[in-house]
């Protein structure tokens, strides 16, 4: 008896694993969500004003049309500030929304892509000095180019690393006219159905 159960939990056990590892060896799920996490570095206006690094979240959603090329649209919110005695400046930037189209090479469980895109970008520019306090609005058009990696640590799941650059019309406030061109550098935790 206990052979039989012994025989039974083994062959259970190496079922439990065996089916999820089968999986990937086969196509995957069609559709995609994305949480991109990380920093956002200006590179255009915005760096020559003297303005830092600061953060940079996304969500988007995908699909694959075939293992080579996928598609996706998503949200984000980047800024960035400048401090300087008792001038504070902020930048922040809404994404809304940014569409991609990816070349994607699946080997095994890593998946490497590359791609590019357009956005639309709604800016709030806030000047800060004393008692002075200005806050403005514009948006602005824009594109982008993406390349980064995907492991598949489960069917479902997968961690990757992301590098972008993004280049923006100018925003026309009425303090000053500038660009939201930057690179970002994301982590990026998803999931597949």
């Amino acid at each position: 008896m206990n052979q039989k159960i012994l025989s039974v939990f083994i062959i259970c056990t190496a079922l439990v694993i065996w089916n999820p590892l089968s999986t990937l060896g086969q196509e995957k799920a069609p559709n995609y969500a994305t949480l991109k996490i990380g920093q956002y570095s200006p590179t255009g206006d915005l760096d020559d004003l003297g303005f830092d690094s600061k953060v940079d979240l996304e969500l988007l959603f995908g699909h694959y049309f075939n293992e080579n090329f996928a598609l996706e649209a998503g949200i984000g919110i980047f800024g960035s500030d400048r401090e300087e005695g008792d001038l504070n400046v902020y930048f922040t930037a809404f994404a809304l929304p940014v569409l991609t189209a990816k070349a994607v090479l699946p080997k095994k469980r890593f998946e490497f892509y590359g791609g590019g895109g357009i956005g639309y970008y709604q800016a709030k520019y806030d000047y800060n000095y004393f008692a002075i306090d200005i806050e403005e609005s514009d948006t602005a058009f824009g594109y982008h180019v993406v390349a980064g990696f995907s492991y598949d640590f489960t069917p479902y799941w997968y961690l990757g690393l992301e590098g972008k650059q993004i280049w923006t019309d100018d925003f026309d406030f009425k303090v000053v006219k500038i660009d939201g061109d930057g690179r970002t550098l994301t982590f990026n935790v998803g999931l597949r159905w």
